[in-house]
């Protein structure tokens, strides 16, 4: 059975899972390029980042704007359950993917609901791996120089999980035959507290 690729990005409120939230999230299926976006109302906005806000351009007062938790889980699951395939045989493309993770995992598991995707890939690796190869020294790897490295037209907008996840598909059009790509695909099933291994020993690196 082939996997089933999605594009994914999303936006939080500060950086450190568990205690701040999940703002935003886009998914793009890169088969028929059908995307789920949700805005996702904040359970703690007294706990936000100041920086984090400014960043993601919010104000205090958008973060009470969009879906509930609970309702944002339950539609993305049935948006990756339409392919009919299971989570071992989804892939996620992220930019930075323990980030997005990290966080993704935690807001599943607070609805004890297992996180429908086990599988997958962090474009950093692999465009450092392609800039290497051209010669470029220490190039910025953000999403913005990512795609201005490569020639990418961008969307626009910038930390706003629909326009970065429209550019980080492009990126991923554009990198996935430059290597082997099936080398940088990991498997982090999610895991629930009932469950007897996790994967607490990641670091987030956040750029």
């Amino acid at each position: 059975m082939s996997l089933q690729y999605y594009v994914l990005d999303s936006e939080t409120n500060g950086l450190k899972c568990g205690f701040h939230e999940l703002t935003e999230i886009c998914c793009i299926r890169v088969q028929d390029r059908m995307q789920l976006a949700r805005n996702i109302i904040a359970k703690y906005p007294e706990r936000s980042s100041l920086q984090a806000l400014q960043i993601t351009g919010k104000t205090m007062a958008d973060l009470q704007y969009g879906h509930p938790q609970h309702q944002v889980v339950m539609d993305f699951n049935k948006f990756f359950e339409s392919d009919g395939l299971t989570p071992d045989h989804r892939c996620i493309i992220a930019h930075n993917a323990l980030f997005d993770r990290k966080f993704l995992h935690n807001l599943w598991s607070q609805n004890n609901i297992r996180f429908p995707a086990a599988l997958w890939v962090d474009t950093i690796p692999i465009v450092r791996t392609i800039f290497k190869n051209e010669g470029m020294v220490k190039p910025k790897t953000n999403l913005t120089d990512t795609c201005n490295n490569l020639g990418i037209k961008k969307v626009a907008g910038t930390h706003n999980a629909v326009s970065d996840a429209r550019n980080l598909y492009f990126v991923w059009e554009k990198v996935k035959e430059r290597v082997d790509h099936l080398e940088y695909i990991k498997p982090y099933p999610h895991l629930l507290s009932s469950d007897t291994t996790t994967d607490q020993s990641e670091e987030i690196d956040h750029e």
